[in-house]
Parts: structure tokens; sequence; C-alpha cells
């Protein structure tokens, strides 16, 4: 019976060591930077500047088009002044030309609260707070023990299936910013003009709430090693 009661702590201990250790490589290699994304995807630095090129493109041909509204299409049809609409043309093709810095510098916002969430060393579990909540009460001897102890474990299993799948969501979510700030010029060439600015601003949304789920992501993940600790640390079974 002790070498079971062993045996089922010595598999609860491995199991929330294995969570972490595997949680924190996979948070630590990615980041919240496009290093890891360019070295994967080598390709995404040639096709930026292609995108680039299309995106000044798109902004001439929106100017063409909404000078040629204006003084060859007939009374009624909105358009937007001539000036107006040059002068953001301007204005957003320099910034399509500098689009990856632009995004570059909203992905560095996010990796400082990122980078400090990770680097946060986990305090010490504490009985007295967590002993009314973790123990679970059990009659039954040493089956009792066993009982409790094999709870525990499958406890422990759940919640770290839940925390790879956290991880993997993780993942993804890194890969969706890598990908909407190397296609940022596109997203630019659309703010110039009335019709399509509501893309940009959406663009813009998405960015801004993946970098926010992201950062909220790391912090959940710590959570939950935080939870295994303290659970650890505690009873898991009294006599009655």
């Amino acid at each position: 019976m002790h070498l079971m009661d062993s045996l089922f702590r010595w598999l609860i201990d491995q199991a929330v060591s294995a969570i972490d250790m595997f949680g924190m490589s996979i948070l630590s290699v990615l980041g919240a930077d496009l290093t890891l994304f360019v070295n994967i995807f080598p390709i995404v630095e040639t096709t930026y500047e292609i995108f680039v090129v299309t995106a000044l493109t798109l902004l001439g041909l929106n100017m063409m088009w909404g000078i040629f509204k204006n003084f060859f299409l007939p009374i009624g049809i909105e358009s937007e002044p001539p000036f107006s609409l040059a002068a953001k043309t301007v204005m957003f093709g320099f910034l399509a030309f500098f689009a990856l810095d632009i995004a570059g510098i909203a992905i560095n916002l996010a990796n400082t609260p990122y980078q400090a969430i990770l680097g946060v060393d986990e305090p010490a579990p504490e009985f007295v707070r967590t002993h009314a909540i973790m123990t679970i009460i059990l009659v039954g001897g040493g089956n009792g023990v066993l009982i409790g102890l094999l709870l525990a474990l499958i406890f422990v299993v759940i919640v770290g299936w839940n925390y790879f799948k956290l991880i993997v969501e993780c993942v993804e979510r890194y890969f969706v910013v890598g990908i909407l700030a190397f296609t940022s010029p596109l997203a630019f060439a659309m703010g110039a003009s009335q019709a399509t600015s509501p893309i940009f601003k959406s663009w813009c949304r998405m960015l801004g709430g993946q970098l926010l789920l992201l950062v909220m992501n790391v912090w959940t993940l710590r959570m939950f090693i935080t939870m295994l600790r303290v659970f650890i640390a505690n009873p898991v079974m009294s006599f009655a």
C-alpha cells in the first residue's frame, strides 16, 4: 500500500513538472516578437516587398478612381474632395512603406508585458490559505488514500490536457500576428479611401486584439501552473 501511495505521488509530481517544462519551453521560444516567425518562414521577408509594391499600386489606383468620380461621373454619386484624397493617399503611402516597422512597434509593446509575466517567479504555495479548499475528505483507510491520489492524478491529467490546448491556441495566435504584420502594407493601402477605410480599421482591431489575447494566454497559462503547484503542495486527502 505504501508503494502504491509513493507511486501515485511520484506520478503526480512528474506530470506537473512535465506540464510546467513543456509550457514554459514553448512560451519562451515563441515570445511576442517576429524572430521565430521569420526563422520558420524566411520567405516572408522577400514577399513583404511585393506587398509594399502592391499596396502603393492600390493607393495610386484608388486616388485615380476618386479623381475620376469627382470630374466624370454624374452629380449625386458620393465622392471625396480631390485634395483630401491626394493628401490621405500620400500619408497612407508613407505608412504602407513602413508598415512592418509600425506593426513591429505594436508587437514590441505587447512583448513587454508578455516577457514580464513569463519571467515572474511563482510565490511559494501557502498551506494555511488553501488547506480548506484543496483537502478531499475520504473515509476508508488505505483504500481512501489511494482513491484520493488517483483522483488527484486524474485531475492533473485533465488540467494538463486543457493546458496543452491553450498552448496550441497560443501558437496559432502567434502565427496570426506574424501574418497580420507581414501583410500590413495591404491593410494600410485600404485607409486612404472612405469606402475602404473600414477594412483598415478592422485590421487595426484584429492586430490589437490578437496581441492582447496573446498576453492574456501567457497569464492564463502561468495561472494554470501556479494552481497545480498549490494543489501538489497541499494535502489531497484527510481521514474522517
